[in-house]
């Protein structure tokens, strides 16, 4: 019942109840899987040995000196999974790029190691709907006969409205409802970066939707 800042908030669940949890991007990848160079912390400073700038510069038009918002939301960097993790959820988890620092770095919300493989990617309204259809499918034959109790949905606020305009809820929220139930609860909210498993190891993303089913 308080608007609070500079805080945490957290929810505990306890009691005879389990969960299921389905992580899922909508972005299509473009170019060539190239490799981090030079990075430290959040920051990547050279992608194959040029300015990390002028790496995403490939795929801007104009001589932009910043990252706006739309541009951000629209235009991302996949890192690649392990090959072992690929079957649950896709072949890249998704940075958004936060800005440009005045040495070329781009920044991120997390670390990306010298060494990984990226790859330039956009998102694409019709695999984000397509790909939640999927993973509500994929909890919905998970659970088998167990009837889910509640829903927790986290969705990446560059998602929603940004992508489909008046039609965020019917593409983005129906889309689940449709296949797990319209008739529980479901509580959630638009996030600025979200936490979720793959292959029992959890990752940070961006631009990715989080279901947490409680059965």
């Amino acid at each position: 019942d308080r608007v609070l800042s500079d805080s945490t908030s957290y929810v505990l669940i306890s009691g005879e109840a389990g969960i299921k949890i389905g992580v899922n991007h909508g972005c299509l990848p473009i170019g060539l899987d190239k490799t981090v160079t030079k990075a430290q912390y959040n920051k990547i400073y050279e992608i194959d040995g040029k300015p990390a700038w002028d790496f995403f510069m490939q795929y801007l038009d104009g001589d932009l000196q910043k990252f706006t918002p739309e541009i951000a939301a629209s235009l991302s960097l996949g890192e690649k999974l392990p090959d072992e993790l690929t079957t649950e959820y896709d072949k890249y988890i998704i940075w958004i790029p936060m800005g440009k620092d005045p040495d070329g770095a781009v920044a991120f919300t997390t670390e990306i190691a010298v060494g990984k493989k990226v790859r330039i990617v956009r998102m694409d309204p019709d695999k984000i709907s397509v790909g939640a259809k999927n993973m509500a499918q994929r909890l919905k034959a998970e659970l088998g006969n167990r009837k889910p109790v509640a829903v927790l949905h986290f969705d990446c606020s560059a998602r929603g409205r940004r992508i489909f305009g008046a039609d965020a809820k019917e593409k983005g929220i129906d889309v689940l409802q449709d296949v797990l139930g319209k008739n529980i609860p479901w509580l959630g909210f638009y996030t600025y970066g979200e936490i979720a498993p793959i292959g029992g190891q959890n990752f940070p993303h961006t631009c990715t939707a989080v279901l947490c089913v409680i059965y």
